[in-house]
């Protein structure tokens, strides 16, 4: 996001201040709409490897359920203690 922002013109940036915007308006209005796309790629990324993260602890976890992370282990007991709750006509 960094490289991104830097590599932005510096020629747009100072017509946009000769054209009388001031440091918030250059920001609100010219930088961050171009830098919508590269927020979202960013934030999709990131989710694809938190969800990865939790898939690789939930495979790992089924051979030893000592190492489980907490919300795999959260995970785990939502699904017995519904599982639980069905099997014995609570619900």
């Amino acid at each position: 996001m960094r490289q991104f922002m830097l590599s932005l013109p510096d020629d747009m940036l100072e017509a946009a201040r000769l054209d009388g915007a001031g440091e918030f308006t250059l920001w609100w209005r010219i930088v961050l709409p171009q830098t919508k796309p590269v927020a979202v790629m960013l934030t999709l990324l990131t989710f694809v490897n938190a969800w990865n993260e939790y898939i690789w602890a939930l495979l790992v976890s089924t051979v030893n359920p000592r190492l489980m992370p907490l919300p795999v282990g959260i995970q785990m007991l939502q699904k017995h203690y519904l599982r639980g709750v069905l099997l014995s006509g609570l619900k």
